[in-house]
């Protein structure tokens, strides 16, 4: 499951006005300023922090024995627009179910977006992938394990594996270009450092 946004805020596209999905429950998925049905622009956040080692604190764990950190805090947000009024109205309409149901609806969402930019879907394990010159796509899995898994033969010789960090995860852009991110990004949009294209962390 995706993970579910920190942040949840929802913009009429008639009015420009915000609610909160509490809001929304309460008028029925009305617009309070437009006093109407509405097409809404879904916003999700979502806040992530990463832990770094500074040169004071190596400096302050040799001299005290104890070590500092110094905590970044990032914050990526989702913009989906054009969500009709009925959605709005179902997404918002449990308070307990909300996070879920949008961070479903999101996914869901985003994979027809891939789809219908000519990803392909994974024959094993159903996630989209952008097609590369890969001996595992051109047989309809999205990686070299899943082709294993699923016993396809005929595979590329597997290149010397970099070693990555316990808490990051590869993801690979729509151009094919794999690269690392930390896994508290997960459920939001990264850029490709070689292209720039935001591509998503699962």
């Amino acid at each position: 499951m995706a993970r579910p946004p920190d942040e949840i805020i929802f913009v009429c596209e008639s009015c420009r006005n915000s609610a909160t999905p509490s809001q929304l429950r309460r008028s029925d998925a009305l617009c309070q300023h437009c006093m109407r049905e509405a097409t809404w622009t879904l916003i999700a956040s979502y806040t992530d922090t990463e832990t770094q080692t500074t040169a004071f604190g190596v400096a302050s764990a040799l001299m005290t024995g104890i070590q500092t950190y110094q905590v970044n805090e990032y914050t990526n947000t989702l913009q989906r627009p054009e969500v009709p009024n009925d959605v709005v109205r179902f997404l918002t309409s449990e308070r307990k179910l909300v996070n879920q149901r949008v961070s479903e609806y999101l996914s869901q969402r985003s994979r027809e977006d891939q789809l219908r930019q000519g990803a392909l879907e994974c024959r094993q394990c159903s996630a989209t992938f952008m097609a590369a010159e890969k001996s595992w796509h051109e047989k309809g899995f999205c990686s070299r394990l899943c082709a294993a898994q699923a016993g396809a033969e005929g595979l590329d010789a597997p290149k010397a594996v970099k070693e990555r960090p316990k808490d990051t995860v590869e993801i690979t852009c729509g151009q094919g270009h794999s690269f690392n991110v930390l896994s508290t990004f997960s459920g939001c949009l990264r850029p490709c450092p070689e292209c720039g294209e935001k591509t998503p962390v699962p």
